[in-house]
């Protein structure tokens, strides 16, 4: 039974695509371990600033960018996006890096979490006629999240620095404000 379960899931045209999609994608990465895994639906830019350690697994809808370049201008950062062993990435993530978010060993990060270092504009009075998808983008700091961390669902990110600690867990609240 198990190797029929098998054989009708290669079968299965949106598998095949998925698999396809994810061997050429990583081969883009700036650095990727071994026994790593994308789920289905994911989203991926920038990823030659991204670098995945060993048996990193990110369930379905994973959304990971890097921003060189934001509405066709360098924004003048050079992220780096680094994800190191064991980490497993619920799904329905979205993380958004233009400096540098470091998430370290052993982390598991809840569903629909939120990981940004960066932001729309400075939150000035002057900027408010402008459409934040217009706005300069800019980082605060960069976002360090710990080992054998529990991220549960949530928003995290830089205000001016965050460091979430050794074998903590998290409430479900950011550090942005």
């Amino acid at each position: 039974m198990k190797v029929f379960n098998g054989l009708k899931k290669l079968l299965m045209p949106s598998y095949c695509i998925h698999k396809i999609k994810w061997h050429f994608y990583k081969r883009k990465f700036g650095m990727i371990g071994q026994k790593c895994s994308m789920g289905r639906g994911f989203c991926l830019s920038g990823c030659s600033n991204i670098k995945f350690g060993d048996n990193v697994l990110c369930g379905d809808n994973v959304k990971l960018e890097t921003w060189e370049f934001y509405n066709g201008s360098s924004t003048g950062y050079h992220p780096e996006l680094i994800i190191g062993n064991n980490v497993s990435i619920t799904e329905g993530v979205f993380v958004s890096c233009l400096n540098k978010i470091f998430i370290d060993d052993g982390t598991l990060i809840g569903t629909g979490t939120f990981i940004t270092d960066n932001f729309h504009g400075h939150n000035s009075a002057a900027e408010l006629d402008i459409p934040p998808s217009q706005r300069e983008l800019w980082s605060k700091g960069s976002v360090i999240i710990g080992r054998y961390l529990l991220l549960p669902d949530g928003q995290w990110g830089s205000w001016p620095f965050c460091k979430y600690g050794h074998r903590d867990i998290q409430p479900g609240y950011s550090c942005l404000y």
